[in-house]
């Protein structure tokens, strides 16, 4: 049941603000007991712009490693050319280890 109300969330998400945006979101976050993996994808090129997971980095499963991942995935986009992405979290709480992500993209200088 809840798997489908996540699923629910995230299809009437993804229909809504980040499709009529020209700008790049964040399409795929995945939290697993190991590790978090990101992906950034171009509607516009319609292609995935970059990737990163977490699982090199020392602590990956808990909230300062998905920061450590979001500074460094940060740190790729800025050298792709991406300043501004559109923030989709996929149906999980903007909470823990999400609203971490968040803020490693934020500490970097990317608008989300």
């Amino acid at each position: 049941m809840a798997s489908d109300d996540r699923r629910r969330r995230r299809v009437v998400k993804c229909n809504g603000q980040a499709a009529r945006s020209d700008r790049p979101w964040i399409a795929y976050i995945l939290r697993s007991n190991r590790k978090c993996e990101v992906q950034v994808w171009s509607r516009a090129e319609g292609r995935v712009v970059a990737g990163m997971s977490s699982a090199g980095i020392s602590g990956a499963w808990n909230c300062e490693g998905a920061k450590e991942l979001g500074r460094l995935f940060g740190a790729k986009l800025i050298q792709l050319g991406v300043r501004e992405i559109h923030f989709n979290r996929r149906g999980y709480a903007y909470h823990g280890r999400v609203a971490a992500i968040a803020d490693g993209l934020r500490e970097t200088g990317i608008i989300c």
